[in-house]
């Protein structure tokens, strides 16, 4: 029922680094009249093309890049990496598949001198573009493409090696506010994270570990955003964060990275999908046998975020039943609009808080094993009402609100004692 989540799925992020792309332009159009950073390709037109020519036969025969090692760095140094730079609409909108073409060509190629010549030369370059002033969507490619290079590439029996220069560059962007004058902002940040994770998911090299480690958890403890970052983006980050250090640490539980994901499940200023998300977290690490891991205050933190997730759940189910039979749905340029209970979120809310439990309760003694497991056996009809595309709605949200009693009575039987009576004292 609470199934971790597939090693693959974390390869899939060309989707989202498109979206956020995009978010990106967005955000970058009412400053459109900047001036920003290009760099004029040396060369354009037939010589370009005669390079590119020299440059993809010496990808796939030994003998022609001894012949064209400097086409290859002519052709990437001085035409495609230049045209990344440009920032007219119609140039922005190429980016995704410039990349993408860029990556394709590295991965491919046959010849493992010509491919590493080109890494390393996409690595300087994309390391520059990142911290000029150049447009914030430029800069966010070059920082994407920073977090897909490899020293080694996947193979059928192991997984790749992430180029150690590009993750030091990606680590001095989240850790510095500003090159030059030129600001980084967040933006650049969130997007060093993504590519952090998947170096930190494949391996990232000991001499950058612990700094990685580091950084995470201090972006973690800042509980106030910058001046120029909104509340929600700064939580996103900071989940963003967590999902690095739980790829690093996922064979072993830390017991400094497990308190600060146990801070966050708690934490009531973020919303309940990213306590969510940060408690679906767990399921990433290890916990069989783990030292030094405060399992019981997770387990509390566990119950209380349950609890309030339900109570949630519950109200929006009230709502929606009071709709539903109050007026019928509602009318909208005279169509019917049936209200709807959302499921997927019901689900999704559930199952996460799921997967964390069932992980850390490898590594609880036996009380917080049964305290695991009295909060998550009420949750099974439920889910399976929910996943029902037979069942309507009404038996769904009468199913969430038997739901609340059964958590608030589990979750309050763990309680110590004299507690409960210190909470009624306190509201005396």
């Amino acid at each position: 029922m609470f199934a971790t989540i597939p090693r693959s799925r974390l390869l899939r992020h060309r989707w989202c680094g498109c979206l956020a792309l995009c978010f990106v332009v967005a955000l970058a159009q009412p400053a459109s009249a900047q001036q920003y950073k290009t760099i004029p390709p040396k060369i354009t037109g037939g010589a370009a093309k005669q390079l590119r020519t020299k440059a993809k036969s010496a990808f796939r025969d030994a003998a022609s890049y001894q012949a064209n090692k400097q086409a290859i760095d002519q052709y990437y140094g001085q035409f495609y990496f230049p045209l990344m730079t440009a920032h007219a609409p119609e140039s922005l909108g190429r980016l995704g598949k410039a990349r993408d073409s860029l990556l394709r060509e590295i991965r491919g190629a046959k010849v493992p001198a010509a491919q590493k010549q080109v890494t390393e030369l996409t690595q300087k370059a994309m390391h520059s573009i990142s911290r000029a002033d150049c447009h914030p969507a430029v800069r966010y490619n070059a920082v994407l493409i920073l977090g897909a290079l490899d020293e080694k590439q996947e193979t059928r029996l192991a997984p790749p090696v992430p180029l150690s220069a590009a993750t030091k560059s990606l680590i001095e962007l989240i850790e510095t506010d500003s090159f030059k004058d030129v600001k980084v902002p967040a933006s650049l940040k969130l997007g060093a994270w993504v590519g952090l994770e998947r170096h930190a998911h494949c391996g990232v090299a000991q001499e950058h570990a612990g700094k990685l480690t580091q950084a995470a958890l201090k972006l973690i403890a800042q509980e106030e955003p910058p001046t120029d970052v909104a509340l929600e983006v700064h939580h996103w980050m900071k989940c963003q964060a967590a999902r690095v250090l739980t790829r690093q640490h996922a064979k072993k539980a830390n017991p400094q990275v497990h308190a600060a994901m146990t801070k966050m499940i708690n934490d009531d200023n973020m919303n309940f999908e990213d306590r969510c998300c940060i408690a679906s977290l767990l399921a990433r690490v290890s916990y069989q046998g783990s030292e030094g891991i405060d399992g019981a205050a997770t387990v509390t933190a566990l119950g209380n975020l349950m609890k309030q997730v339900v109570s949630d759940e519950a109200r929006l189910a009230l709502e929606y039943e009071e709709i539903k039979m109050g007026r019928g749905g509602g009318i909208s340029r005279n169509r019917l609009i049936e209200p709807v209970f959302q499921r997927a979120r019901l689900a999704s809310r559930l199952k996460s808080i799921g997967r964390g439990g069932m992980s850390l309760k490898a590594g609880l003694p036996d009380a917080g094993k049964a305290q695991i497991t009295s909060l998550l056996t009420p949750l099974a009809p439920v889910l399976a009402a929910a996943a029902d595309k037979k069942n309507v709605d009404l038996n769904v949200t009468e199913a969430v609100k038997n739901l609340e009693g059964k958590i608030n009575s589990v979750v309050d039987s763990w309680k110590k004692p004299g507690e409960a009576e210190k909470a009624e004292d306190d509201f005396s």
